[in-house]
């Protein structure tokens, strides 16, 4: 593709800021990549003074490789993510080391920490996930979202547990990812000097999906670019679809506010869609409020194929969509250039049970045992039964369900269980270590049969099973079936060793084989937020009701316009063909068509 017009001018103007306003499929990262070459052969600008700074490392590796390929510098510039930009900073300032970062687990179990100390007991599997969210959200954006806060706690006792948290953090010297942005905001502040050696290393400044940025990373991009006005950003506000973690599109909308010598450049002209697909997304987000006023055109002069089809139920869906992707396939349509989108995973039960019958899954929905998070949960709880365990098994066993142990005093690939339990004798997790120690103690003496039957009823792993499955809309009778398929193979087996060996040889070997008959076909299973940088010639968006999308949470203006740019982003993944389909019911509930199929078509 050439650039021509706003891309052009996008690449060769930088006298100051400047804001770009992607489209889909405007040839973004073409760009970016062009604009850093234009810098370093145009203007003489040192490669390493320029940083380009993305939201994912595969995004910033690729963007690399794409500069590379098409130039060839002596050096090249700083390609990283906000995290680890930050984090390099702070290690080249002194502040933090390689070991000083915690993991998601570890963090979560100092977390934990925090928590009991509260007297908080967590009621699902559910509370630390979202705690987590809730954390990471006050530490970027510094206030709590109430729609975060985990059930039966209020914003008071969140921000005692945030405190108590963030001492036990500090008492060990230790950081979470989000610790990497509110140190390098305050180190800043604290250290002028240091703000301007850093603004001189980084003379000039790139960011790729700048409406996904929150307001902390916001700030600290404004600190190091707002002297030299070196800030040239790309994003687009109606793909802006991570309201939950902070991210916020008005910070595009107010860009020329907080800069007010920048330019703007609208690339309006997508490359990727069919015109129908086009006009019909531009029309859906034309309804939403807080965005830049413009006008989107299909560089295709192909009409495109856009259909809504109906069903009564969620199996008659998944059965009409699974036809019209056999009749795909029997064209000789490519299966990795055909995608299936929902809003969440729950409503895509019924499609993925359809595609595992029809020998048409990829991945994740897959019914094997072998690939279920029963058989891994299960497998690994077994081999705890041992005194020396692999410290992935015993994490694995702690945590699901979780124990409220963590992983303190884990560490290596090999532990010694009674050494971990005199260790923890020595905490207030005392009784929690030693229950857990002698229910696996009990289990060793058992048959591998005895024993699955004793972790699915004593040790609650059948109730688990409930919960998880209930917490993620996943199919509760699938999993089940696996528990029950995984104690009837351990039936002939009288010693846990041995099936386990027994078990894993097989699993291996269907690895293998799905390897060779290549089962899995590649068509692309995704949510509206995991399909997002995607696209593919065929995309079937399904569960499209009220209710589902938009969310029935959707209870305010802010939140319905990112439902319908969620809904947007999944439409504008298809190139050629975009088939919308929607059920008057799923589960036992019934629902109403999605008002966003009567924006779009209208």
């Amino acid at each position: 593709m050439e650039l021509s017009g706003p891309q052009q001018e996008a690449v060769s103007h930088f006298n100051g800021p400047c804001l770009c306003i992607a489209g889909p499929g405007s040839g973004k990262t073409l760009v970016l990549t062009e604009r850093i070459g234009h810098l370093i052969e145009k203007r003489g600008v040192a490669p390493e003074n320029i940083l380009v700074v993305t939201f994912t490392r595969d995004a910033a590796v690729s963007m690399q490789k794409r500069f590379v390929s098409g130039h060839s510098p002596a050096s090249l510039p700083a390609f990283g993510t906000f995290h680890s930009i930050f984090f390099n900073i702070l290690k080249r300032e002194g502040l933090i080391s390689d070991h000083s970062i915690v993991s998601g687990r570890k963090a979560a179990a100092l977390l934990s920490f925090a928590v009991k100390e509260h007297g908080i007991r967590p009621k699902d599997q559910t509370f630390y996930p979202k705690l987590i969210r809730t954390v990471s959200y006050y530490k970027n954006c510094g206030h709590l979202s109430n729609d975060s806060l985990p059930p039966d706690m209020t914003a008071e006792t969140v921000m005692a547990v945030i405190g108590s948290y963030q001492r036990v953090m500090r008492e060990a010297g230790l950081f979470d990812l989000d610790d990497l942005l509110v140190r390098t905001k305050s180190f800043f502040t604290e250290h002028p000097n240091r703000l301007d050696f850093w603004r001189g290393r980084f003379k000039y400044i790139l960011v790729d999906e700048a409406q996904d940025m929150n307001a902390l990373q916001y700030q600290i991009i404004g600190d190091l670019s707002r002297k030299r006005q070196n800030l040239f950003i790309v994003g687009d506000d109606d793909q802006a679809i991570y309201g939950f973690r902070g991210s916020d599109p008005s910070f595009l909308l107010s860009f020329t506010e907080d800069y007010p010598d920048a330019h703007t450049i609208i690339l309006a002209c997508n490359y990727r869609s069919d015109r129908a697909i086009v006009e019909a997304s531009s029309r859906l987000i034309s309804n939403n409020k807080r965005r830049f006023e413009k006008r989107l055109l299909a560089y295709s002069e192909q009409e495109g194929l856009l259909h809504v089809i109906t069903a009564k139920d969620e199996r008659e869906e998944a059965g009409q969509v699974c036809d019209m992707i056999e009749d795909l396939l029997a064209k000789g349509e490519p299966e990795g250039e055909i995608a299936v989108l929902y809003r969440n995973r729950r409503i895509a039960d019924s499609l993925m049970i359809e595609l595992e019958k029809r020998g048409m899954i990829k991945g994740g929905g897959s019914l094997s045992l072998y690939k279920s998070f029963v058989y891994r949960d299960i497998i690994s709880i077994l081999r705890s039964s041992d005194r020396y365990v692999s410290c992935e098994d015993l994490i694995r066993a702690l945590s699901h369900p979780d124990r409220n142990l963590g992983r303190i005093g884990l560490s290596g690939d090999m532990v010694d269980r009674k050494s971990w339990l005199c260790l923890m004798r020595n905490t207030i997790l005392c009784d929690e270590a030693d229950k857990f120690s002698r229910e696996l103690d009990f289990i060793s003496g058992l048959s591998p049969y005895a024993a699955i039957d004793y972790i699915l009823r004593r040790m609650s792993y059948s109730t688990y099973i409930c919960d998880y499955t209930r917490s993620k809309g996943l199919d509760q009778a699938m999993y089940m079936e696996h528990a029950r398929r995984l104690k009837e193979a351990a039936r002939p087996h009288q010693r846990i060793g041995d099936f386990v060996r027994a078990m894993e040889e097989k699993r291996k070997m269907e690895e293998r084989e799905a390897s060779k008959t290549k089962r899995s076909c590649g068509i692309g299973l995704y949510t509206f937020h995991g399909s997002k940088g995607l696209e593919f010639d065929h995309v079937f968006i399904i569960g499209a009701v009220m209710g589902i999308t938009p969310s029935d949470k959707a209870d305010t203006a802010v939140k319905l316009e990112e439902e319908r740019r969620m809904f947007y982003v999944a439409m504008t993944r298809a190139k050629r063909q975009l088939i919308i389909s929607l059920s008057s019911k799923y589960g036992n509930h019934s629902y109403y068509p999605s008002p966003f199929i009567r924006e779009a078509l209208d």
